[in-house]
């Protein structure tokens, strides 16, 4: 899939779903060498990844089509 492809995926968003997106997009920018990142160990990094992955479940599953 390209990045067009996303960004259009994306613009046919919900409001809302766009707003998790956005967050989404913030904290990789936040994770980016030179950005403000914050470090966490690994359990903690697996605890967000399962949120995140059980609460916008289908956000993701629509992005992935």
């Amino acid at each position: 899939m390209t990045a067009k492809q996303i960004i259009d995926q994306i613009k046919d968003l919900s409001s809302e779903d766009r707003v998790v997106v956005i967050d989404f997009i913030k904290a990789l920018e936040a994770a980016a060498p030179g950005g403000d990142a914050r470090y966490s160990d690994d359990a903690a990094f697996e605890a967000a990844l399962n949120r995140v992955m059980e609460e916008d479940a289908e956000l993701l599953k629509k992005l992935a089509e």
